[in-house]
């Protein structure tokens, strides 16, 4: 069995980051819609996890997250991203 069958959060985090550096240090064209599934995923897992969600892979995912947090499209600007801040 796949990592996308087995852990759809963590696939999904791991796809992100490197969705985040395709080519020429650019974005993946669908990048914002990958942050969308990803964002809805953690989100459910947070609010209402159930208990196949207490995994390692949960784990993993959400570290995968917190450390390569999502860029936010830059309305304002010719910029077409923005990095986020750090904490």
């Amino acid at each position: 069995m796949g990592l996308r069958q087995s852990s759809p959060v963590l696939f999904l985090a791991i796809l992100s980051v490197s969705c985040r550096f395709w080519y020429n240090n650019s974005m993946h064209p669908r990048y914002f819609e990958i942050i969308a599934l990803l964002d809805k995923a953690v989100s459910q897992l947070l609010l209402c996890p159930t208990p196949s969600d207490a995994s390692v892979d949960t784990i993993r995912a959400l570290m995968v997250y917190l450390q390569w947090m999502p860029c936010a499209p830059k309305s304002t600007s010719t910029e077409s991203f923005v990095e986020p801040h750090s904490r």
